[in-house]
Order: C-alpha cells, then structure tokens, then sequence
C-alpha cells in the first residue's frame, strides 16, 4: 500500500516514541495553555499595580492630604476660641503638624501619574498657599489678640474662600482619580476577557490536536496489530497462504515480518515436505518392490540349490556305485555315460543359477545402496525438519500467547520429525544386515560358481572317460574317484547355497516389512502436509 513519505516515516518509529510524541504534544498543549495564562496574568498584574498606584495609592494619599486639610482648619477655629497663650502654641504646634502630614501626601500624591491633572494640582497648590498666607499673617495673629472680630472678617472674607478653593481643586482630583481607576478597571476587565479567550482558543487547539494525534497514533498502532492479529488466525487455522504485509519498522512492523518470514519458511519447509513424503512414499514402493523381487529370488534360489543338492546327491551316489563296480565298467558303460550326461546338465543348470543368483544379489547390493541414499536423504530432511520446528517453536515463544497455536503446529511437525528419524535409524540398521547378508550371498555363489565349474571340468572328463573307457580302465576309476570328491564338495556347496537363499529371503521379508512401515509413515506424513493450505 502506497504511504505518504511523513506517515511512513512516523509509522517506523518505535511503539514507545509514538506514545511519547502523543504525550508530548499534549504537554505541548498544556504549557502553551499555561504560558498563555501565565501571560495573561501577567497583564493583569500589570493592571492590577497600576490601579493600586495610580488608583488607590493616589486616592489613598490624596485623602489624606485633604484630610490634614480640614484637620488645618479645625485647628483654627480652636485656636481661636482658646483664651491662654500656652493653648494657642499647643494649637499651632498641631497646625505645624498638620501643614507637614499635608505636605508629605500631597508630595507622595505628585509623585505618581500626574498626567490629565496639572491645572487641578496647580489650583490646590494655590489655594493651599492662600490658605496659609492669610492663616499665617491675617488669622493667626488676630486670634492671638483675641480680637474675634478681625478673626471673623479675615475667615469670611479670605480664609474661607481659599478653603472652597482648595475643596473644589481636591474634589476635582478625586474624580479624575475615579475616572482613571474606572479606566484601569476597564482595561483589566478587557485584559481579563481576552486572555480568557486566547487560553480557552489555545486550550481548544490543544486538545484537538492532542486528540487528533492521539486518534493517529492509535490507529498507527492498532490497524498493523489487527492485520498482525488476522495473520495469526490465519496461522491458528493452518493457512499458511495468508501474510501480514506489514512494511514498518517499528516492533509491530519487526514482528509482522518476523511472523510472515515464519510463514514464509513453514510454507516452503511444507512444500519440501509434501515432496520429500511424495518421493518416500516413491521410495518406499520402490523398496518394497526390490525386496518382493529379492524373496522372489531368494526363493527361486533356494529351490533350485535344493534341486542342485539333490542332483549332486545322485551324482555323488553314481560315482560311488562306480568306484565299487568298476569291475561292471563294461556292462554299465552306457549308464554312466548317461550319468555323466545328466551331471554335465546339472552342472550347466547350477552354473547358469549361480550367476543368475550373483547378478540378483548384485542387484539387491545396487538397490539396498540406493536405499541408503534414499535414507540418508530421508534422515537430512528429518533433521532440517527438526531444526525447523525447533526454530519455529522459538519464534512462537517470542509470540507469546499470539503464537500458541502456531507452537502446537511446530511440536506436530517436530513429534514427526522426531519419528521419521527413529524409523530411518531402525531402516538402516535393517539395510546394514540386509548389506551384510548380500556380501555374505555374494561370497556364497562365488563359491558356488567355482564348485559348479571344477563340477562342469569333471563332468567333460568323466565324458571323455567314457569314451576312453575300454582303454584306459585305471585312468577312468582314478577319475571317477575326484569325480566322488568333487560331487561331495558340490553337495556341500549347494546346501551351503541354499542356507545362504534362506537367509536371503528372510532378510527380503525384513526389508519389505520396513518398506510398509516407511509407506505409512510417508501416508502421516502426507497427512499432516495435508491439513495446512500452502
């Protein structure tokens, strides 16, 4: 499937990276939400110091110097209405105070913004000049004198007038104050607004995208681990057609390729199976051929030595009566000339017996050697079929609960590893004794062979005697006494010859009876091949 160059690339990163992007874009999200408000409330700091400094702090001390100023006044009237000169300096002693706690407001007062305030400041400046002017030189001293006429006319006409315009500079201060504290307010107001909308903006933003890469990591993790689930199905099912197809390179992506290379090599370690079972089952037939053909041989041996063993019995009795009839030569020349015949006959028939004999136990050695090549091939793929199942149950192990099933498959086909080797191992073992019985054969019908031709020379001469008999009588009887020593060893020899055939045949039945063992155990083994789809 075709992928987009950054999703394949954030697809091949690691389980735990995609997590931690995920995490990490939300904590992205949660600091630009706290930096933003932190932002926000710096603004609002801001505003919150210019409303104490310039809003509280100016209304603070401003009434305060409008407090010292009425406190001034105060202090006037009681000085003059006081009668003795030491209340009058206690008096001006507190309106001393009360000019300094004036003083130091109003200077704490200019200190702060005085920006749209200059002409108020300046008209309280004057009337508060005005004001201690006349206090000081009009008031003052008439209320000294206890002249309260003076002390009325100076408070009417002067000191009065200066207050209201004091009064009315303060009380136009104090509503610019209100004013400009209403503006701070506003503004905080409208900082407070949009800060609380930039957070709620960038908090939004943030979860959506928190969310929106959440939901793609999630999906980057959950759809290769749903195609990696669907394999192992296939896998539990023994579909071994099915692969994930999964190109990442992160642990789901290794696994699924991890898990499609297991396929992969089960599918072809079955392929190799089905065709190594094919050709035992091949095998097998082929054995259990040779071997009915070699107890086929084996029983046409055996039955012609016993014939040979008869046949050498007579020729043997022949020559005896021979020996002890000589002086009968004459009369009997006829029969032995007929019995000299026949045992040329036997001879060429045992002659002819013993090599079609040494050319089946040549074939038998021919065919139990390829029967050890096939074997041997039998016992490599056990042995690679073993390794596979082991590499296999490994791979399931890694799996985990995942690859269960697949671990049942891989002990099966190991079990059957496991049991092929043992029945090669018993089908070699067999074809050694069965190798071991042919050489023995083999060594068997040579002799055989070498005692039927010395039997075949004898036979010419004891033809050659009988037409020399009437001349040579003594050469004859010497002859026909070799001819008894040679029909005892060929007695001899053919019973030796048809042990060894017994033998033989028995060793045919053993092979043939392997050979059935080995075509059922290529019929399990097909079996098994059989319940997976490759």
């Amino acid at each position: 499937m075709q992928r987009n160059a950054l999703v394949g690339w954030i697809a091949d990163r690691r389980v735990g990276t995609k997590i931690v992007a995920a995490i990490a874009v939300a904590c992205a999200a949660a600091l630009t939400v706290g930096l933003v408000g932190l932002t926000s409330l710096a603004g609002l700091k801001d505003r919150a110091q210019r409303i104490y400094a310039d809003g509280l702090v100016a209304v603070d001390v401003l009434g305060a110097a409008e407090t010292a100023l009425y406190d001034g006044r105060g202090l006037l009237l009681d000085h003059a209405i006081s009668l003795d000169e030491p209340a009058m300096k206690a008096t001006e002693q507190q309106l001393a105070a009360s000019d300094a706690a004036f003083d130091e407001a109003f200077a704490a007062y200019t200190a702060t913004d005085m920006t749209g305030r200059e002409e108020a400041v300046a008209r309280l400046e004057e009337a508060v000049a005005e004001i201690r002017r006349v206090r000081d030189e009009e008031f003052l001293p008439a209320s000294r004198a206890n002249d309260l006429d003076a002390v009325r006319a100076v408070r009417d006409a002067e000191f009065l007038p200066a207050m209201q315009a004091a009064s009315k500079a303060t009380e136009d201060l104090m509503v610019i104050e209100r004013s400009a504290g209403a503006q701070l307010a506003a503004e905080a107001q409208e900082t407070y607004e949009s800060a609380r909308t930039t957070t709620l903006v960038v908090l939004a933003a943030g979860i959506l995208a928190a969310v929106a890469l959440g939901l793609f990591m999630a999906r980057l993790i959950t759809v290769p681990l749903a195609q990696a689930v669907r394999g192992l199905r296939a896998l539990e099912q023994r579909d071994l057609t099915v692969t994930v197809g999964i190109t990442s390179k992160d642990e789901i992506g290794q696994m699924a390729q991890a898990l499609d290379a297991a396929v992969t090599g089960l599918r072809t370690t079955m392929n190799g199976l089905a065709e190594n079972a094919l050709s035992l089952a091949g095998a097998s037939q082929e054995l259990s051929a040779v071997s009915t053909q070699l107890g086929a041989g084996a029983q046409e041996s055996s039955e012609r030595a016993t014939s040979a063993s008869a046949a050498a019995e007579q020729v043997n009795a022949g020559v005896q009566t021979l020996s002890a009839s000589s002086e009968e030569m004459g009369i009997s020349i006829q029969e032995i000339a007929s019995s000299a015949g026949r045992a040329a006959g036997v001879a060429q028939h045992a002659k002819s017996v013993a090599e079609g004999t040494t050319g089946q136990v040549e074939a038998l050695g021919r065919a139990t050697s390829e029967i050890s090549t096939v074997v041997a091939l039998i016992t490599s793929i056990a042995e690679q079929t073993n390794l596979l199942a082991l590499n296999a149950t490994i791979e399931a192990a890694r799996a985990g609960d995942a690859g269960k099933g697949f671990a049942v498959v891989a002990s099966e086909v190991k079990e059957l590893a496991q049991q092929t080797g043992r029945a090669t191992e018993d089908i070699t073992a067999r074809i050694a004794a069965l190798q071991a019985s042919s050489t023995q054969v083999a060594d068997a019908i040579r002799d055989i062979h070498d005692v039927i031709t010395q039997v075949d020379s004898y036979s010419l001469t004891i033809a050659s005697a009988v037409e020399e008999q009437s001349a040579t009588t003594t050469e004859m009887s010497r002859h026909i006494d070799d001819a008894a020593g040679g029909s005892a060893d060929i007695a001899r020899t053919v019973s030796g010859v048809a042990q060894v055939a017994e033998s033989t045949a028995e060793a045919a039945r053993a092979t043939n009876d392997a050979a059935g063992d080995l075509a059922r155990l290529a019929s399990d083994l097909s079996g098994v091949v059989g319940t997976f789809r490759y």
